[in-house]
């Protein structure tokens, strides 16, 4: 009589390799995603009492945004209006020894005209972002390239006249 074999028999040893690496394989994943949902949750701690803050201790009555701003110290930039319709945007320290500070917005240079004015400055730059900043009260705009040398360059330009206040570039490591 001739023994046939399943297709499904395989070796003991091989059962519980693939079995360890899939479980391995499984707590990996778990840690990562955990990993990640807790720098997401991180990034936006706090954001709710800054809310509260903005509307209890400055002129605005509602708020349309809420970013972050590492300068010298760690701020919320809170962006919202007022209850006559202009924008207005508070700098809420995180550190706690630091006053809050608010801005009538309506005299900033927009997004827009900021980053037009840079743009004539830097025709070979890939623009990565722009955001709000503060530096020892002088509101700022904070923009962020990649510029023809490929530096990482962060420009800070006064948000009222849009002149130019601090520069850093990085060099890219090759690593």
């Amino acid at each position: 009589m001739e023994k046939q074999y399943s297709l499904f028999t395989v070796p003991n040893w091989i059962k519980w390799t693939v079995s360890i690496i899939l479980v391995i394989l499984l707590g990996v994943i778990s840690y990562l995603i955990y990993t990640y949902d807790e720098v997401q949750d991180n990034k936006v701690s706090g954001f709710s009492q800054s809310k509260e803050i903005a509307l209890s201790d400055t002129d605005l009555v509602s708020i349309s945004e809420v970013r972050r701003f590492h300068g010298n110290e760690y701020y919320h930039v809170v962006l919202g209006t007022t209850e006559n319709g202009d924008s207005g945007i508070a700098y809420i320290p995180i550190n706690e020894e630091e006053q809050v500070q608010y801005f009538n917005s309506e005299t900033f240079l927009t997004k827009e005209k900021m980053l037009n004015e840079w743009g004539k400055t830097c025709s070979a730059c890939s623009l990565t972002g722009i955001n709000y900043g503060i530096d020892k009260e002088q509101p700022l705009w904070e923009i962020k390239y990649i510029d023809s040398e490929d530096r990482l360059v962060f420009d800070y330009y006064t948000a009222k006249d849009g002149s130019s206040y601090e520069h850093f570039r990085l060099q890219r490591s090759l690593f």
